[in-house]
This record gives C-alpha cells, structure tokens and sequence, in this order.
C-alpha cells in the first residue's frame, strides 16, 4: 500500500516538474524580441568608417 501511494506522488511530482520545463522553455524561446534594427552607440577611437550597405565583421564576447 505505502509503495503505491509512494508512485502516486512520485509520478504527480514528475508531471508537475516536466510542466514547469516546459514552461520556461515556452517563456525563453518566445519573450525575447528585439527591434529590426537596434540603435547602438559607437565607443572607441577608431578612425576608420563604414559606408552603407558595406559588411562588416563583429567579435562579441558575450560571457555575463
């Protein structure tokens, strides 16, 4: 009996977590959303300047 009761909770508290992945999945994947084109400001000294249309090739060390 008590093993029973015991799978009951067991199978209860595994749904009740793969429903809250999958929640923070749905959440992660479709809250961001960010403009076509972002406005961002230029630091340095660099002298060089890009003309419109030309490429261009970015390293971000995105480690935070």
């Amino acid at each position: 009996m008590a093993k029973k009761v015991l799978k009951i909770i067991l199978r209860i508290v595994i749904v009740i977590v793969l429903i809250l992945a999958a929640g923070i999945g749905v959440l992660t994947a479709l809250e961001y959303r960010p403009d076509a084109v972002e406005a961002v400001t230029v630091e340095g000294e660099a002298e060089a300047q890009v003309k419109t249309g030309e490429s261009i090739k970015l390293v971000s060390w995105n480690i935070g």
